[in-house]
């Protein structure tokens, strides 16, 4: 069975360049041995990937800058939107 997104559609091809997804295949979807549950399809910014490190996750060492699409993790996506200052602070990516 394919992978749905939040309108019960199957999910669209996020990014392969850089690779994302919890099983590198360019999907956000959320196969069995996902645990940190990698369905948030988003751009990073720059000051996401900061807070992230911050964190203990430095996203940039797998080689992701401000711009990139990637696969996070609901529960990180959720910390930064719970720390931001206000509605247009970009440590929350879109």
């Amino acid at each position: 069975m394919a992978s749905l997104n939040v309108f019960k559609k199957p999910l669209a091809l996020h990014s392969t360049k850089p690779m994302t997804g919890f099983l590198r295949n360019g999907y956000c979807e959320v196969p069995a041995g996902d645990f940190g549950n990698h369905s948030v399809a988003a751009e990073v910014t720059n000051e996401f990937l900061e807070f992230s490190a911050s964190r203990g996750n430095d996203l940039r060492t797998v080689g992701l800058t401000g711009g990139c699409r990637w696969c996070l993790c609901a529960s990180r996506w959720k910390e930064a939107l719970d720390a931001r200052k206000n509605d247009q602070d970009p440590v929350v990516p879109r």
